[in-house]
């Protein structure tokens, strides 16, 4: 089993180098983009818990 030390800004893969270069667009409005659909998504088909499907379809 390999350990990584990780001592500061990572990457998408773990690499600290590759987190540096990455630009704010790429480190923080993408993947927050990727999360409100994923969960407008969920909403929409009844996945989440406690709140009935906002589409009759599914």
């Amino acid at each position: 089993m390999l350990i990584y030390k990780t001592d500061g800004l990572l990457g998408l893969i773990g690499d600290k180098e590759r987190g540096k270069e990455l630009r704010h667009t790429d480190r923080w409005i993408i993947p927050t983009i990727t999360l409100v659909v994923m969960c407008s998504v969920m909403a929409a088909v009844g996945m989440l818990p406690g709140i009935p499907p906002l589409l009759d379809s599914f």
